[in-house]
């Protein structure tokens, strides 16, 4: 029999946050979380190692589904450049008058006087006006993207030191990977402005080069993206445990930061007690040289993920090209880890060198760039040109077979009223597809899965095949609902389904 925490006698009534602790009754549950278990009590402790450095574990069984960590940022702000943001709310700034609302104190551009004593903005601004600085963005028609806010989120960790000591010494143990980043050019712009800016212009004491760029590799290597279209913002923020979570392109969990800028992670699949706890730093539609590439140069290491050391990325040939020897094979690398490593074909002796594979790839994503993935006409002659060099897994490929899952009975002259048997019948192979393959790499609870499922029953509907296709429907409307901001567009799509 379990103890209480509290009194020691035989108890039975277990925390549900960690499933560790036993009490003997409401009372003393009540008692330890005011006295200790509110900090410790958690799902997750963090291990180390020389390849990892620190990352997050399950001290417990976790499901589906369930909340892993809520935590507000220690640092928010925008981005190192930045189209403009009001420095109060992070939304992006409208212009009033041909310019935008600027502090009346400080003048750096924000959305109204109610943001100028923001939480985020009021130290600042202080520290602004105290050196007398004045803020030269102006509204112009490009809404073109400012360097000038690369010294925010850096001033904002600098004030800390000060106000919230402690929270910034907490900051100082991210990694930042400036012995890797102070070559790069971004990092040399960094030096001449960012850095001599808060040492000679600011004059913040005791403050070096190092420390400075120190800071701004912490936020590169980091940062998490804040973005909330809804309210239109985009900015980025520190979230200490989260950063904590190790990568996987495969992850098992995932992530997002509601409203009032908290961050919340959970489970998209099971994890077994002391199974690390997974992010993903890249977009799963991504080929592997794209993937690790990405990854190397914005997190500073190489990916050896169970995805990218696999040439088939688990059988799906998602980075793969056809044979065009045997017209009956895919090329696959012969060694993922290396970006230009020859690729040979799974079916015949055919060898084509890594840099005409990595050409070919290119070609075809710029391709991607300048599709317009809100035609259907557009999206199925991709699919029609591209038929002979990609496979049905191609990253490309089911990147546009997913958006013609969303586009058939949603857009303008393909609405389900104007869908013929045959384009419906379309629709629900690109569905069934497609939930194959994201399952595959997105496993477990995704929006892009739901979002197909969703339009797959809607197809069942419209063809009368599936009695039990409305209340399936409605039940992954209602999954959406509850893991996306969009619910307007999802009512708007659930209108168009002729029910």
């Amino acid at each position: 029999m379990e103890k209480c925490a509290v009194c020691g006698v035989d108890a039975k009534q277990k925390c549900a946050g960690c499933n560790l602790i036993f009490y003997c009754s409401r009372e003393h549950q009540v008692i330890d979380w005011k006295k200790a278990h509110k900090k410790s009590c958690k799902c997750f402790e963090f291990e180390s190692n020389d390849i990892l450095g620190r990352y997050m574990i399950a001290k417990r069984d976790i499901k589906p589904g369930e909340i892993i960590l809520k935590e507000k940022p220690m640092i928010i702000g925008p981005k190192t450049i930045s189209h403009p943001i009001c420095l109060g709310c992070h939304k992006s700034l409208i212009p009033i008058e041909n310019d935008y609302y600027k502090c009346s104190k400080c003048t750096w551009p924000l959305c109204g006087k109610s943001c100028e004593n923001s939480e985020y903005h009021k130290d600042e601004c202080k520290l602004y006006c105290e050196k007398n600085f004045k803020s030269s963005i102006k509204f112009c028609e490009s809404a073109k993207a400012e360097s000038s806010y690369c010294v925010i989120m850096p001033i904002r960790a600098l004030l800390l030191k000060k106000s919230k000591p402690k929270v910034y010494e907490e900051f100082s143990k991210l990694v930042s990977h400036l012995e890797q980043r102070i070559s790069t050019k971004l990092y040399e712009a960094l030096r001449i402005n960012l850095a001599q800016f808060i040492t000679n212009f600011i004059q913040f004491p005791n403050v070096t080069e190092k420390e400075i760029l120190n800071i701004a590799g912490r936020f590169d290597t980091n940062c998490f993206e804040v973005i909330l279209p809804s309210k239109k913002i985009k900015a980025r923020g520190i979230y200490l445990e989260t950063a904590m979570m190790a990568h996987e392109c495969v992850p098992n969990t995932k992530h997002f930061v509601d409203e009032n800028f908290e961050m919340r992670v959970f489970a998209t699949i099971p994890i077994a007690k002391g199974q690390k706890i997974l992010t993903s730093y890249t977009h799963p539609l991504k080929t592997t040289i794209e993937r690790r590439l990405g990854i190397k140069q914005a997190k500073c290491f190489d990916c050896i993920c169970t995805r990218c050391i696999d040439p088939t990325e688990m059988s799906t040939f998602a980075s793969s090209i056809k044979c065009t020897a045997c017209n009956n094979g895919v090329l696959t690398s012969i060694d993922p880890l290396e970006n230009l490593s020859d690729w040979k074909c799974t079916n015949c002796s055919q060898k084509m060198p890594g840099m005409k594979v990595f050409q070919v790839l290119n070609e075809i994503k710029i391709k991607m760039e300048n599709l317009n993935k809100k035609s259907v006409q557009d999206c199925e002659k991709f699919l029609n040109d591209h038929e002979h060099i990609l496979p049905n897994g191609s990253v490309f490929v089911v990147d546009v077979k997913y958006a013609l899952c969303l586009l058939y009975g949603n857009v303008d002259g393909f609405l389900f009223k104007d869908l013929s048997q045959v384009q419906i019948e379309r629709k629900m192979k690109l569905c069934e597809e497609m939930i194959k393959l994201l399952s595959i790499f997105e496993p477990g609870i995704s929006n892009s899965v739901l979002n197909t499922q969703f339009e797959l029953e809607a197809c069942k509907i419209v063809l009368k095949r599936n009695d039990s296709s409305k209340e399936k429907l409605l039940k992954v409307y209602n999954q959406l609902i509850t893991s996306s901001e969009g619910k307007s567009l999802l009512e708007t799509r659930l209108k168009r389904i002729p029910i």
